[in-house]
């Protein structure tokens, strides 16, 4: 489950602010809960142009790909955790498994251009 996502778009285009905290539990740890702060910046889904007719940036996918760029920026735990997370979290947001599978694909193909620890 989700709290609301309030964003603000900034100049950069694709670049958003998180205007509140972004809250998420997942639906199997209902004990466990992931904060991202207000402030954290976010591109969302980093989706290739070629896809986003398949994929969107702006669907179920906004909150999940606002935990997981926050994953990805503080190095939480690792890469292989933070997108396994990811899946999780486009499941919990509604998205079917088998296309959350191809998201999560696409964050283990394309996730080293963020950097590896």
């Amino acid at each position: 489950m989700f709290s609301s996502l309030h964003l603000e778009s900034l100049d950069e285009p694709g670049r958003f602010r998180l205007l509140e905290p972004l809250t998420w539990r997942h639906a199997e740890l209902p004990g466990e809960v992931y904060i991202v702060p207000a402030g954290t910046e976010t591109d969302l889904a980093s989706i290739p142009v070629g896809l986003r007719n398949v994929f969107s940036r702006l669907g179920r996918s906004r909150k999940p790909a606002v935990v997981h760029d926050h994953m990805y920026e503080n190095r939480w735990e690792s890469r292989a955790i933070c997108d396994t997370m990811f899946r999780l979290a486009l499941i919990d947001s509604g998205m079917g498994k088998w296309k959350a599978r191809m998201y999560w694909l696409g964050v283990r193909m394309g996730g080293w251009t963020r950097g590896s620890w």
